[in-house]
């Protein structure tokens, strides 16, 4: 024993006798302990009736003096939360600690807290703490300030309210506002039949409350007929406010040859607002075995030019000249929501796996189908850089014209904010072909808080699809873009 000693006095000082010296008050006479001291730490086995149990605090161990009977330890990064002693609720495997509060360790470091859920524990020393929170990223404590986190990115002082839970509620002092985690998910089980007929955009990871949309995309050779399950229509896209249980919804396609040879092929159609267009649909299919009322060729029409394809986006005859859409001040930004000009800079909040801030910057003007363009560079937490070309046409609206990022390649050009806002609004007509990029505001309007930027009313939410990829993004206006949410 005196070894010991005398190896944890070159570790610690004087208050680490003192805990000891409370470890063997504490536990009971009859327990079978073990204890070994690393450079920068205590680890401990308190032995079950199988002989095993591990608890650590410290990391490092100098592999010369450890027992086998000691490896389990260097798995083991929670043991005693910093400084202070567990208290184990009877019977169960739940822990009580006197300042972090009630939590389940078993599968540490990975550790279920009472208030914020699942958290990975990081006990850096005796008074430091690091926890990982999907909705947080790294945070920063100790047994002197919590609840009282230091959020790494977005940099941010933020108090928890220690008697809430899923969801958690916390402040941000730096915006003033109060905001929620840990949300209960909703399970989303979507499906498409029959098999290899469609796909479904605007999937992603849903809590209580979320807004959600879906579009039903049909392949070649297949129309969108209905949606089944909860939601039984034939609207596509099909727009969910504040979803606040499970969804189970199938995206029904019919094959080309089976609305031609059914025996009221108008019925299969009713999605189409007008008689007019389902008179139309059926002439193409019947023409073409396509439609673009209702599906995508396998490759996309040929035009003269890009110019040509770029008009026919808008919805326009191709046979216009740009003129008629954009002129010279198409660089120059007058819609409410895309306040732009060259030299601003902002910063956008991003929700997902590189959670963080965005850097937004108008870097220049740049010429783009013959359409003069703000060029716009986002830099992304993990170092890559995002382009957008944008541009405003003579009726008010925001064109994405061109954007670039790697493994993306470029997009082809779509209205991103029309001139009046409006909840359902999509950047095609029914009459036009479903295009490979576009944008549908499903909810507006509605409060948005994007961390490290603040809390904002009158937002847009809008789906962004960018084949094959989509993403949320959220307006406000004055301000512009202040979130993005990757699924």
């Amino acid at each position: 024993m005196a070894f010991f000693l005398q190896d944890l006095f070159k570790v610690n000082s004087f208050d680490w006798f003192v805990r000891l010296l409370v470890f063997f008050i504490f536990v009971p006479l009859s327990a079978k302990v073990t204890l070994n001291f690393s450079n920068t730490g205590t680890s401990m086995q308190v032995a079950n009736s199988t002989g095993s149990g591990w608890a650590s605090t410290g990391q490092g161990f100098r592999t010369d003096e450890i027992p086998s009977n000691l490896e389990l330890a260097r798995r083991v990064q929670l043991g005693f939360p910093v400084s202070g002693w567990e208290s184990e609720h009877a019977g169960t495997t739940w822990k009580l600690s006197p300042w972090l509060g009630t939590y389940e360790p078993t599968s540490a470091p990975w550790v279920y807290h009472e208030s914020l859920g699942w958290i990975y524990f990081h006990q850096a020393d005796l008074d430091s703490i690091w926890v990982w929170k999907d909705q947080l990223g790294w945070v920063w404590t100790n047994q002197d300030l919590f609840p009282y986190l230091y959020q790494n990115l977005p940099e941010a002082w933020l108090a928890l309210n220690p008697s809430t839970s899923r969801p958690a509620l916390l402040f941000d002092f730096p915006n003033n506002t109060w905001f929620t985690i840990e949300k209960p998910s909703i399970e989303l089980n979507l499906s498409y039949h029959p098999e290899n007929a469609g796909s479904i955009d605007g999937l992603r990871k849903v809590s209580v409350g979320d807004n959600l949309a879906l579009f039903a995309r049909p392949n070649n050779g297949f129309i969108f007929s209905n949606w089944e399950g909860t939601y039984n229509t034939s609207e596509n896209p099909i727009l969910i406010d504040e979803l606040l249980k499970g969804l189970s919804l199938t995206a029904v396609f019919k094959s080309v040859d089976s609305v031609l040879h059914s025996t009221n092929p108008a019925s299969m159609l009713s999605h189409l607002s007008s008689q007019d267009m389902q008179n139309k649909a059926l002439l193409e299919l019947a023409l073409n075995g396509q439609s673009s009322l209702l599906s995508n060729p396998l490759t996309p029409p040929t035009f003269d030019s890009e110019l040509e394809s770029f008009i026919q986006a808008a919805g326009e005859q191709t046979s216009l000249q740009t003129s008629l859409i954009f002129n010279d001040d198409s660089a120059i930004f007058t819609h409410p929501y895309a306040p732009l000009a060259i030299g601003k800079k902002s910063e956008i909040y991003l929700d997902g796996l590189n959670r963080g801030i965005i850097k937004q910057n108008c870097v220049s003007v740049e010429s783009i189908y013959g359409v003069r363009c703000l060029k716009v560079e986002l830099s992304f937490p993990n170092g890559e850089i995002k382009k957008r070309w944008l541009a405003q046409d003579t009726s008010g609206n925001v064109w994405l014209v061109q954007s670039h990022a790697e493994g993306l390649g470029k997009s082809d050009p779509f209205v991103l904010l029309p001139k009046e806002l409006v909840k359902g609004w999509k950047s095609w007509s029914d009459f036009s072909l479903i295009p490979t990029s576009y944008a549908i505001h499903f909810a507006y309007p509605i409060e948005v808080y994007a961390q490290g930027v603040g809390t904002f009313k009158n937002c847009v939410e809008t789906l962004i699809y960018r084949s094959p990829h989509h993403q949320n993004e959220y307006y406000s206006p004055g301000v512009g873009l202040i979130k993005i949410s990757l699924p």
